[in-house]
């Protein structure tokens, strides 16, 4: 079939997504772990902490993501014996593509402002502890109608725009044909990803220094704030990196596959790290 690279070697790409795999499936256990807690079996615990329902969107649109890597995106990237009858496949299936690359995509956008969301919300606690409580409980429906409506503020272009498959190595990727030109969406994400980014170094330099001043030290909140923070910190590096890389030097493949390998370790370590913490988890 015109397009797949036939003559591409097989091996090396399925050690690749079987390496993925490695951290992926358990990511979505690990996930699926955290919602069944706090939506199910320990819902009365969890249900007036705005911290942690936040936090469980996060979990759920990292679980879609997961499951959509795992049983769809990386197999048509890294599995160069099935390109021919996959691209068939998609191409007589075309709402597929149309529905699944816009919902990834939306995954990925809206879990940069669930992380600022979640970086106000620990610094609120911390600043304001005696309303914290009254102010979330009270503005809680906004903000998730916020964090549901704003992946939508950068995903329309995507959205009404002809979707093609993009072939690469020995497979291929979903991409899209920009109906608006000027609309991009690797500069849209990039802008978001360094607010994101921005935000959650200010709130936790805020969130710091209160717990400082205190007069009984949390030493071990400390630690834990500064290592969760570390992790994404490094994650959203990592994605500021790629976003920068997609909107300006879309040429160099090599190093497209590079990011695209690393994506996913923020998904799996930042939760079970902030879950190590809590014994219910």
């Amino acid at each position: 079939m015109p397009g797949c690279n036939s003559s591409y070697p097989y091996l090396p790409e399925n050690l690749k997504f079987f390496a993925q795999f490695a951290y992926l499936a358990p990511g979505v256990l690990f996930q699926l772990r955290i919602l069944i807690v706090i939506w199910g079996t320990h819902w009365n615990v969890y249900r007036k902490n705005s911290f942690f329902i936040i936090w469980s969107i996060d979990s759920l649109v990292s679980l879609i993501q997961m499951l959509l890597d795992v049983s769809f995106s990386r197999i048509h990237i890294y599995f160069p014996q099935l390109c021919p009858t996959f691209a068939q496949f998609l191409e007589t299936y075309w709402l597929i593509p149309h529905l699944i690359y816009p919902l990834y995509l939306y995954c990925a956008t809206m879990k940069t402002v669930i992380h600022s969301v979640l970086s106000i919300n620990r610094a609120t606690c911390v600043t304001m502890p005696t309303k914290y409580g009254q102010i979330w409980s009270k503005h809680l429906r906004k903000v998730i109608f916020f964090i549901t409506i704003y992946p939508f503020l950068l995903l329309w272009n995507v959205i009404i725009s002809e979707k093609y498959l993009d072939y690469v190595f020995g497979g291929f990727v979903i991409s899209y044909n920009k109906r608006v030109l000027w609309a991009s969406l690797s500069r849209f994400q990039l802008t978001s990803f360094v607010f994101t980014f921005s935000t959650n170094l200010i709130c936790c330099y805020i969130t710091l220094s209160k717990m400082l001043k205190l007069k009984k030290r949390l030493f071990l909140g400390e630690r834990h704030l500064c290592i969760a923070t570390s992790w994404i910190t490094v994650g959203f590096a990592i994605a500021m990196i790629a976003q920068a890389h997609f909107a300006w030097f879309r040429g160099d493949q090599q190093w497209a596959q590079v990011f695209y390998i690393f994506d996913f370790f923020p998904n799996f370590l930042i939760p079970s790290f902030s879950a190590s913490r809590d014994t219910a988890l």
